[in-house]
């Protein structure tokens, strides 16, 4: 927190939306000097910076109950508990950014959502998008990034996991079916198969 001219601590809001504007004023009205940074940039805009804002009131608010009432001590709790989760939505608005300027367009970001959404359905409970647990929970942020992130190991794993079932399947079809089983055997399938384990051990 910035000191003021007197000594006491101030305070310092990320974005000026409505949520961080009415906050500043309100926090103005109480004798406290704002610090209120605004950047309108293409990641603020493509961010759910509303969502975050009205978490963020949420959280100051059990703070002061916490504290009981005091504002400065709130304050400081906020800042104490809360940073991390700061630093994870920064994280998240630039996931964000870059999912939307060059992933949407392409076919296998389109099919991964789809995994998503099904598997939501089928488990509501343990798996849980991106989106919905930023926008329509109250998981903390950093336990957004964790969770997103087991999630994802969990799919591509499985991905993986069928890829190279569907590639045994198929590697027993040639040779039940085909008459070039032994150069299939000892050249093609062997030299697929290793390039499928590559790639995977590299992600």
């Amino acid at each position: 927190m910035p000191e003021q001219e007197d000594g006491n601590k101030g305070v310092t809001i990320v974005g000026g939306g409505l949520v961080g504007s009415l906050l500043a004023v309100s926090l103005g009205q109480r004798g406290l000097r704002v610090h209120l940074h605004e950047s309108r940039s293409d990641i603020r805009r493509a961010a759910g910076g509303m969502n975050a804002g009205f978490e963020d009131c949420l959280v100051l608010t059990e703070c002061l109950t916490e504290s009981g009432g005091e504002l400065a001590a709130a304050a400081q709790l906020y800042q104490d508990n809360h940073w991390s989760d700061t630093h994870a939505i920064c994280d998240l608005s630039m996931y964000n950014y870059i999912e939307m300027r060059s992933h949407v367009t392409s076919p296998l970001f389109l099919i991964r959502k789809r995994i998503d959404n099904a598997l939501h359905y089928l488990f509501p409970s343990l798996f849980i998008p991106l989106y919905s647990m930023v926008a329509f929970t109250r998981i903390p942020y950093r336990r957004v990034v964790e969770r997103h992130n087991v999630q994802q190991t969990v799919i591509r794993r499985g991905l993986w996991g069928l890829s190279l079932a569907s590639l045994g399947l198929l590697g027993y079809l040639i040779f039940k079916f085909s008459g070039m089983e032994v150069a299939l055997r000892y050249r093609i399938l062997p030299c697929v198969f290793k390039c499928v384990v590559n790639d995977y051990l590299r992600h």
